[in-house]
C-alpha cells in the first residue's frame, strides 16, 4: 500500500513537472511563431525544443501504458486516474500555436 503511495506521488509530481515543462515550451514557440524571421541560434533553439517535445511525448507515452497496469500491480487507483486526467486534458491542447511541423510518432 505504502509503495502504491509513493508510485502515485512520484506519477503525480512527474506529470506536474512535464506540464510545466510543456508549458514553457508552448511560451517559449509561440514567441518563435510570432517573428517572421528567425536566426541560425533561433531555429537551433527551436529543434532542441522540438526533440523535448518528442522526448516528453515519449515519456507519457510510456507512463500512460504503466498507468494501466491492473492497480493489484502497485499502482493507486489516485495515480490511474491522475494519468487519465492528464492525457485526456493534453489531447484538447496544442503544443505549437500556429504554423509549426506536426510530431507524428
Amino acid at each position: 500500500m505504502i509503495a502504491a503511495m509513493i508510485d502515485a506521488n512520484h506519477i503525480s509530481e512527474r506529470l506536474a513537472s512535464l506540464k510545466l515543462e510543456m508549458s514553457d515550451l508552448r511560451v517559449a514557440n509561440a514567441r518563435y511563431w510570432s517573428r517572421k524571421e528567425h536566426t541560425a541560434l533561433d531555429k537551433s533553439a527551436s529543434a532542441l525544443r522540438q526533440q523535448r517535445l518528442i522526448q516528453i511525448k515519449l515519456e507519457l507515452a510510456d507512463m500512460r501504458k504503466r498507468c494501466h497496469v491492473n492497480p493489484a500491480h502497485g499502482l493507486s487507483r489516485i495515480a490511474l486516474l491522475s494519468c487519465d486526467d492528464f492525457h485526456s486534458k493534453q489531447r484538447k491542447r496544442s503544443l505549437w500555436p500556429s504554423s509549426p511541423p506536426h510530431l507524428h510518432l
